[in-house]
């Protein structure tokens, strides 16, 4: 089996609230779903990734990476 990854923009709650409804209405067995989001940017500030049938693992992963960004962003960039 193949895995999918799906990557959207979190432009408003409705929007992702419609994607999520779509998701459901599909029924599939095996999907993960992460956001993530930095606030006070100029650009989009979240956006999300949806897995379709990822491998084992991926969640276990995901939450480390996730982690480690949020700890990274938090600390500031340095500007050069």
């Amino acid at each position: 089996q193949s895995c999918v990854l799906l990557w959207f923009p979190y432009l408003d709650d409705d929007q992702v609230a419609g994607l999520y409804q779509r998701l459901r209405l599909l029924q599939l067995d095996d999907v993960l779903v992460a956001e993530f989001g930095v606030q006070e940017t100029e650009s989009l500030e979240t956006s999300g990734l949806i897995f379709l049938r990822p491998p084992e693992g991926t969640e276990v992963q995901l939450r480390e990476l996730l982690r480690s960004l949020e700890f990274r962003i938090s600390q500031g960039c340095e500007k050069p």
